[in-house]
């Protein structure tokens, strides 16, 4: 879904990338509960963030506390730290509860 890296030209067609985002994008502002996995945020990666800070689903992150601050910047109160490792992978569940997400 993002470039490997800005300056370099895209292995996939860029009508497939967009294809990718727009699922991406359609998928975040559908969901009830959007978590993110270890992933790392960069600034310049619009298409993830933009669907992310529109999106009314409550976000979860599981990786690391400074990652974690990057994710939740500008929008804290939306944000809930789980773990710093998937080992907790029991918090996603709870949360899931929480929401309600497939319970109707």
């Amino acid at each position: 879904m993002s470039q490997i890296s800005r300056d370099k030209d895209s292995l996939l067609s860029p009508a497939k990338m967009t294809q990718i985002r727009q699922i991406w994008r359609e998928a975040v502002m559908a969901a009830a509960l959007v978590v993110i996995i270890g992933v790392r945020p960069l600034a310049h990666d619009r298409h993830v963030w933009e669907p992310l800070q529109e999106t009314a689903a409550r976000r979860c992150y599981i990786g690391a506390t400074d990652h974690f601050a990057d994710w939740s910047r500008g929008d804290p109160g939306k944000w809930k730290h789980l773990a710093e490792t998937w080992t907790d992978v029991d918090l996603v569940f709870e949360e899931v509860r929480r929401v309600g997400v497939g319970s109707g």
